[in-house]
């Protein structure tokens, strides 16, 4: 989590303008919280300031999703209190086409794009199988799930 004092600022960038990123938070002032959205858009290629913690007021920054919307690779990088590279908080995070991250209690995770990589029939009908081909996720459940579908399917059949 990252915590903003009073008058703290966020910035961010990336490249060409093609990562969608949303910050969600909560805002602390005289006891009372408020949670929101502290952002959402396409920052630009160069760095800007994104959210200004409010006066008196103390912000939380919970989670952070970055998209990539184009079909070629990207990145985004963020930045705290300034626009300088020493107020870096982030490197320059690379995203794959149509890929994402996402940061949150136990840190940041990077996703490559998902695709479909088959279906499975069920008695329930058709399923589309998912998977993040590019970073491996899921792979390693799917022998076993698609394991327990057909035993399921094939005690159906008697």
């Amino acid at each position: 989590m990252y915590t903003l004092a009073a008058a703290d600022t966020l910035g961010a960038s990336s490249s060409l303008a093609a990562v969608t990123v949303t910050i969600d938070g909560m805002e602390l002032l005289a006891g009372v919280e408020v949670y929101k959205m502290l952002y959402q858009g396409v920052p630009a290629s160069s760095p800007a300031t994104v959210y200004t913690a409010p006066g008196s007021t103390t912000a939380f920054v919970k989670s952070i999703h970055a998209v990539n919307t184009s079909g070629t690779d990207q990145t985004f990088a963020l930045y705290r209190n300034g626009l300088a590279n020493a107020n870096r908080i982030t490197p320059e995070i690379a995203l794959q086409a149509n890929g994402w991250a996402e940061y949150g209690e136990d840190g940041w995770k990077i996703y490559g794009p998902v695709s479909p990589i088959g279906t499975v029939e069920t008695p329930g009908g058709t399923a589309l199988l998912m998977a993040d081909i590019e970073a491996r996720q899921a792979l390693g459940d799917l022998a076993l799930v698609t394991q327990q579908l057909v035993d399921r399917a094939l005690l159906s059949a008697h």
